[in-house]
């Protein structure tokens, strides 16, 4: 059911309704499931990058953005953006989903 869930979600071209709908479904799973917290952390990171880089394209930001930026998740960053996404009354706003985002890789 996940691989087919993802599937869905982060075909070629994405949104942002459907991104949530995946987490929504994802989250259904065993919280100790590791393949649903990578999973998660998958559909996270394409939701939290608002815009077209490579083989995402976002149809609610068809844009590419001047500075690709690297993404770093941890499992509790995918909790609380879990609970901030399916459940925003019962946590506080932390930002960007809580999310730690370094400097883009540097060209090799």
């Amino acid at each position: 059911m996940i691989g087919k869930t993802l599937r869905a979600a982060m075909g070629p071209l994405r949104d942002k309704a459907g991104l949530i709908r995946a987490i929504s479904q994802i989250s259904a799973f065993d919280e100790y499931d590791d393949g649903a917290l990578v999973a998660q952390m998958m559909v996270l990171g394409a939701l939290e990058r608002e815009e077209s880089r490579g083989v995402q394209g976002r149809t609610d930001f068809p844009s590419r953005a001047p500075v690709a930026r690297h993404t770093e998740l941890t499992e509790e960053d995918v909790r609380n953006a879990i609970k901030s996404l399916l459940f925003p009354q019962e946590l506080e706003d932390v930002g960007a989903f809580g999310m730690s985002f370094g400097p883009a890789p540097e060209a090799s």
